[in-house]
């Protein structure tokens, strides 16, 4: 994309120094707390807000108004974790590539191509006045914590502006929809796809995270139970940040929430509660444009030609020390949106959602919701364009919603692959209504679930959604995966659920008989043993697991790597997935090889390898790849897993048959999230690694008896 070149010559070198020591000069008398100083935050009243931190160091905020709360919120999240929010509000400045180099630029490229700054602005005056009020308390509370700890300013961004929150979570939404990846491959050599013809038809294209509800017909006490169990990297700007937030306007709600978030994304209030897992709907669109043999800004669409608008995307980027270069690249909106010029073609990017910013004031709306009507109604703003949720609530209703902004599309065409960016035939305009989404209200089996796998298996009774009524031109899952089989094969079957046995199952860690892993074991029981005596040996092993990857079994490890490892390629993408003899017998043998070199033999116990780190914390855990105890991780050069993502924030919300709240969470490490010197750095990790929960206190008078410490913001 760009080169840059600079001089060794060690007077230059010099020279260049000099100018750098006296640009800090010139920084330190501009720097950014010498700004907030000019924008003073007003504070909240000191008896209008509260931060109470429980034995876990987990913060409750408790404030007079929604803005005290949020205020409080930031201020706390800030004192656990201030490294990352800068990091999420520097990529919504588009200011990466400023201060991390080229690698940052990338980013700062994807922030400006689709212009989510601009989106910021122009839509945050569309927001609710209550949510406005929310982020304004939000940025406040985070500019003051700048402006009290200016040593751990690392960046030129504050003040921060409501805007700059809500930039933050479009891109956010647009990485998990996975456009990032779609803009990055039309700078390869070649084009990546063929652009599909009208009459081909379209053609499915297999793309973690469990939540579980149970209503109280279903539970052996007559709760309503919902587990919400999301899968997220457990560490940088998409790893879970546990809290609870109450005031007096009727915020009252503990869960989760990324860095830079006014609000809870994932949580409940003592009325109801809902949880998200990712789902994979076909959202994007990348067209290519017929343009004009003599006009490089013309392009055909319906016979005619309509003209690309221009704009520059200016970067700066880091080359070392304060020596930065600006970098520009032109790029140009057409009818279809953003679009860019590359050796192999014009290309547009549409997607699903784009465009959208209420994503957060949604979820403030959820949070405030006191039954399923209120929610149902923040739901059908239909401001997320993805995520699976599942709902529960006091009244014994549960509910799973496949919400998506999925648009509707001509299913004559292809559009898994590249599309003609020619005619009006491929610009799709409209969505599938909300109401027409894939959904399970209250089904007579009292169970539903999701596990990133298919809607259409949502409940092991009456009342799934008909998969006929969706063209494979949405691009809604029709796989199942492991964690789908084994719920359905645990919740399924028990229909009288304990509290133990929910969290026994949900923490089950075995692949089922019907996995592709087993149909994978039996095919290598069909066939003559290898030549190879290592290989040999190795199908041997696995032969006799018996498909746990419980923290003690011997057998574990080979068969994860050689499954779900990457020292050839992973294997098993979901259950539907079916690998080739030669091509398991030759991961087998890598996988035997790498235990040999690393272990000096083909059996240690699971946890040997599969481990809990952060710091001096270095735990030995359960659970693997596509495991309803899921664990992902990255091997390392001693020849253990480093455990990375998967089980993350789990809670579990009961409403027992008077009504009563009982609520239970755990983190992979704590709340103290880059605080190495705090007790709450790893505090929760020996029990998660024992699979076990902590209890959350909700009610204010449980707050105040497990207070370890409260103090208002800046006073701690």
């Amino acid at each position: 994309m760009y080169t840059v070149y600079y001089p060794f010559n060690p007077a230059v070198r010099k020279h260049l120094l000099l100018v750098a020591l006296l640009v800090s000069v010139f920084i330190s008398s501009c720097s950014p707390t010498a700004q907030l100083k000019k924008h003073r935050t007003d504070l909240p009243e000191r008896e209008h807000l509260v931060i109470h931190r429980d034995t876990w160091g987990v913060p409750h905020i408790f404030g007079k108004t929604n803005a005290d709360a949020a205020f409080g919120l930031a201020y706390a999240h800030a004192e656990d974790d201030f490294t990352t929010i800068q990091t999420t509000l520097l990529a919504a400045r588009a200011r990466v590539g400023h201060y991390l180099g080229r690698d940052g630029a990338t980013v700062d490229f994807f922030v400006k191509f689709f212009d989510f700054p601009g989106q910021g602005d122009a839509k945050y005056d569309e927001m609710s006045d209550a949510f406005k009020q929310v982020a304004e308390g939000y940025v406040n509370g985070i500019n003051y914590y700048a402006e009290t700890h200016p040593k751990e300013v690392q960046y030129d961004i504050f003040p921060v502006r409501p805007e700059d929150i809500i930039t933050g979570y479009i891109m956010s939404i647009a990485s998990f929809i996975g456009v990032p990846g779609r803009v990055s491959e039309l700078f390869e050599e070649e084009r990546r796809h063929r652009i599909s013809k009208n009459g081909e038809g379209d053609e499915e294209e297999i793309k973690g995270s469990n939540a579980f509800a149970f209503a109280p017909h279903r539970t052996a006490d007559g709760s309503t139970v919902l587990v919400a169990n999301t899968h997220q990297p457990w560490t940088g700007p998409l790893a879970w940040y546990e809290a609870h937030v109450k005031s007096e306007e009727g915020w009252n709600a503990a869960g989760g929430l990324f860095p830079g978030s006014p609000v809870l994304t994932i949580g409940f209030n003592e009325h109801l509660g809902w949880t998200h897992t990712v789902n994979r709907p076909d959202l994007i669109d990348t067209f290519v444009l017929t343009m004009h043999p003599d006009d490089p800004l013309k392009y055909r669409f319906d016979g005619e030609w309509l003209t690309l608008s221009e704009r520059t995307v200016k970067l700066r980027v880091k080359v070392f020390g304060f020596l930065r270069v600006s970098v520009k690249r032109t790029v140009y909106d057409s009818i279809y949106g953003p679009t860019l010029k590359t050796d192999h073609g014009t290309y547009a990017i549409r997607y699903g959602g784009f465009e959208q910013a209420g994503a957060l004031d949604q979820w403030f709306h959820m949070a405030l919701a006191k039954n399923k009507a209120e929610w149902d109604a923040a739901m059908a703003t239909n401001e997320l364009p993805m995520f699976n949720t599942v709902y529960a609530d006091k009244a014994g209703n549960i509910s799973y919603i496949y919400n998506a902004r999925i648009p509707l599309r001509d299913p004559s065409y292809n559009w898994s692959v590249y599309l003609p960016g020619d005619t009006s035939a491929t610009l799709w305009d409209a969505y599938l209504p909300y109401d027409q989404l894939p959904h399970v209200e209250n089904p007579s089996s009292g169970f539903v679930q999701n596990c990133n796998a298919t809607p259409f298996t949502s409940t092991d009774g009456p009342g799934n959604p008909d998969a006929s009524r969706y063209p494979l031109s949405m691009g809604i899952e029709r796989h199942m995966n492991n964690r789908e089989l084994r719920a359905m094969e645990l919740f399924g079957s028990d229909k009288s659920l304990t509290m133990d046995e929910i969290l026994a199952y949900k923490y089950d860690m075995k692949y089922s008989d019907q996995s592709a892993v087993a149909r994978s074991i039996n095919q290598l029981r069909e066939i003559d043993p290898p030549t190879d005596s290592l290989t040999a040996a190795a199908r041997e092993v696995l032969l006799a697991w018996d498909r746990n990857t419980n923290p003690e079994n011997t057998k574990a490890a080979l068969g994860v790597l050689t499954y779900h490892g990457r020292l050839t390629k992973r294997l098993i993408r979901n259950a539907d997935s079916q690998p080739s003899v030669e091509d398991v017998l030759a991961s087998l043998k890598a996988s035997a090889e790498f235990m040999m070199t690393h272990h000096g033999t083909l059996e240690v116990r699971w946890d040997t390898i599969n481990r809990l780190q952060r710091g001096s914390t270095d735990l030995g855990i359960g659970g693997g790849p596509d495991i309803l105890h899921a664990v992902y991780g990255s091997l390392e050069d001693d020849g253990r897993a480093r455990g990375t993502a998967g089980d993350s924030h789990i809670w579990v919300a009961r409403w027992k048959p008077d009504g009563t709240l009982e609520t239970h969470s755990i983190h992979p490490f704590g709340s103290a999230t880059s605080r190495p010197e705090s007790p709450h750095h790893t505090d929760q990790s020996p029990l998660f690694v024992k699979r076990q929960l902590k209890t959350l206190w909700f009610k204010e008078e449980d707050v105040l008896t497990h207070s370890e410490r409260s103090y208002f913001p800046g006073e701690e």
